[in-house]
């Protein structure tokens, strides 16, 4: 299995898969950039959801820019995972993000008409709320932060109805952060952003046990700008 940064201390090969993007993992390597990923066990039983690369709207990589890999229907849970890529403002690649974001407005629902347990994992590139940004104040009018694309989650964790897994079970607090720029010191002293999510519906929301940001140690061990959000759900247990 694959999960980043490797297994957690206490965890078995045989105890744990993970759903996560492509960007994730590669073979036995790891790429630079990591992703969410998820531990899905149901009554003592863990169920593989595989990564199945096809979109929003058809093939893993669609005209925005955006990517989709989505993993099926495996033991009643269904797993997507999305990258959206991040632009400035009056850009074509924002104009991307908004058109990718409307699409999801779509499919999000039509994912949970087909069940109750469906869990969307991704670097979206997005802070939502003035928690998700160490220095929010001054990023108010820059692409990540803008009202305009916070106004998207309110509608995923409002009228649609999914849940932010990571952020329930972390409370009301700042971060935890999933991603830091890398210059200056924003890594040393976390001022980082939380764009990394776990958008679950509720009733498998509501078997998500512990979500830990698998940050590394000091700068010099970083292999990315991001650290892997995991998340552990016991279903049915």
């Amino acid at each position: 299995t694959c999960s980043g940064r490797g297994l957690r201390e206490g965890q078995q090969p045989h105890d744990t898969h993970i759903a996560q993007t492509r960007y994730g993992c590669q073979q036995r390597g790891y790429r630079r950039r990591t992703e969410p990923v998820a531990s899905i066990h149901r009554a003592s039983r863990t169920h593989v959801l595989e990564d199945a690369n096809p979109p929003v709207g058809g093939n893993a990589r669609d005209n925005t820019g955006c990517h989709r890999a989505e993993g099926g229907n495996q033991g009643g849970c269904t797993a997507d995972a999305y990258r959206i890529v991040c632009g400035e403002v009056g850009t074509q690649k924002q104009d991307d993000k908004y058109r990718f974001l409307e699409r999801m407005l779509v499919r999000m629902p039509e994912l949970a008409k087909h069940s109750d347990h469906v869990l969307i994992v991704g670097d979206l590139n997005v802070g939502h709320t003035e928690l998700d940004i160490k220095n929010w104040k001054a990023n108010q009018k820059r692409a990540g932060f803008l009202p305009e694309e916070r106004a998207y989650f309110d509608r995923f964790f409002g009228d649609i109805g999914y849940r932010d897994v990571a952020r329930e079970l972390a409370g009301q607090v700042p971060g935890p952060y999933t991603w830091w720029s890398y210059r200056g010191k924003a890594f040393d002293n976390d001022a980082g952003w939380r764009i990394d999510y776990h958008m679950a519906t509720p009733a498998l929301a509501e078997s998500a046990v512990e979500a830990v940001v698998d940050r590394a140690a000091s700068y010099d061990e970083r292999f990315s700008d991001h650290a892997p959000l995991v998340v552990d759900y016991r279903i049915g247990e």
